[in-house]
């Protein structure tokens, strides 16, 4: 990507706010009306700090937006901004770590950059791939017939990878049970 935007990104964090409801509150902080105390301690399992703004509870998270992938030393960019901002067209999600819009130019170079190296995979019946999620960022083309189309997509770990600094040990998400509540139909698509 082009050296300004690979500048203004080092070293900055994007910050994801989400939307919380009764059953996700409880399945991380234990009681689905915790105390502001709870909500400014949660546990340490859990990956989330909480802020209750005008009444309501929302989640936070932050990220690197740029980060090292683990088989190379090079700086990847691969995370939700992308298909946010143009799929779901989600303005100001997420936000840098100052709580700023990523800048739209930052954004048009960013997605310029995943176009020039876009490789096209021509799938034949039977096909599986592969890939490297913390070094590569995928998506797909339009659906246009989804009779046609039956996608399985499985998520694992590799057992001889470092654990993510960040991360608590033994993570909850990456055990095999691991099944937070889903949200609420009217969340599912558009929530914050």
């Amino acid at each position: 990507m082009p050296e300004a935007v690979r500048r203004g990104l080092e070293g900055r964090r994007l910050l994801h706010i989400k939307q919380t409801w009764p059953e996700l509150v409880e399945y991380w902080l234990g009681t689905s009306d915790p105390s502001d105390e709870l909500l400014a301690n949660p546990p340490e399992y859990c990956p989330y700090q909480f802020r209750r703004i005008d009444g309501e509870i929302l989640r936070i998270f932050t990220r690197p937006a740029l980060h090292r992938p683990m088989f190379t030393e090079g700086p990847a960019f691969g995370n939700f901004l992308l298909f946010a901002r143009f799929n779901n067209r989600r303005i100001g999600y997420p936000l840098l770590d100052d709580g700023q819009p990523v800048p739209d130019p930052w954004l048009e170079a960013i997605r310029a950059t995943g176009e020039r190296l876009a490789v096209a995979i021509e799938w034949q019946r039977g096909d599986v791939l592969m890939l490297d999620n913390s070094r590569f960022m995928h998506g797909r083309t339009a659906i246009l017939d989804p009779g046609e189309r039956l996608i399985a997509t499985f998520f694992g770990y590799l057992g001889f990878a470092l654990p993510d600094p960040e991360e608590p040990p033994n993570p909850i998400w990456r055990q095999r049970d691991f099944s937070p509540p889903p949200p609420p139909h009217k969340l599912r698509n558009g929530g914050r």
